[in-house]
């Protein structure tokens, strides 16, 4: 019985020294080549649409080959940045000729094993050539006409400056001002009335 007993605790001994080992290599072999869920994705800008298919072809194997897991393919620009020459502009995003770099993308990927996603935009807001000019982003741009009262005004405002020609009227306000000379009840700075109106926007009037 006691030499069973003792080749019995022999055989847990070592039977849970070789687990140690293998957690211990597989630990090791782990870190040395992760698997690829584990690896860097590369921040993959595509400047101003500018790629050809044996560009994304050497980027990729380059990425490969250096260990990363992926991409996430980012369509923007950015490239006049700090002075520097802008690159040609490519494809638009999500056109026919895009849609068909971005399947040689795909294929190119899976040959190497690389995960790919991709920022479903064009630029810093979501966009693409099919987006109408109503349904795309926008900011709040204003005028400022100053009228000195009492009276009756009736006049156009002048129009804020906008771009690409797009511009629809969102509001009137009045407000009266602080004088220098003279102090109205509840009167404001053209500051605290912005303050007052985008507060408005985000909360809801």
């Amino acid at each position: 019985m006691r030499k069973a007993s003792y080749w019995s605790c022999l055989a847990v001994v070592v039977a849970s020294f070789s687990a140690g080992l293998g957690k211990a290599d597989s630990l090791d072999s782990g870190w040395e080549s992760p698997p690829r869920e584990a690896r860097l994705r590369a921040y993959w800008w595509w400047l101003n649409g500018c790629v050809t298919p044996q560009a994304i072809t050497r980027d990729l194997e380059e990425m490969k080959a250096k260990g990363f897991g992926g991409a996430l393919i980012c369509d923007a620009d950015g490239s006049s940045q700090d002075r520097n020459e802008r690159a040609p502009h490519g494809p638009d995003f999500f056109s026919p000729e895009w849609r068909e770099l971005f399947k040689h993308t795909l294929r190119e990927a899976d040959r190497l094993g690389l995960e790919m996603s991709l920022n479903i935009q064009s630029g810093w807001n979501l966009g693409g050539p099919g987006v109408s000019a109503d349904d795309a982003g926008k900011k709040l741009v204003w005028s400022e006409h100053r009228v000195t009262g009492p009276a009756e005004f009736r006049s156009r405002l002048p129009q804020p400056a906008h771009r690409d020609g797009y511009y629809r009227d969102a509001m009137v306000v009045t407000y009266p001002v602080k004088s220098a000379s003279v102090e109205s009840p509840g009167a404001i700075t053209f500051e605290q009335f912005l303050e007052t109106i985008f507060g408005y926007l985000h909360n809801g009037f």
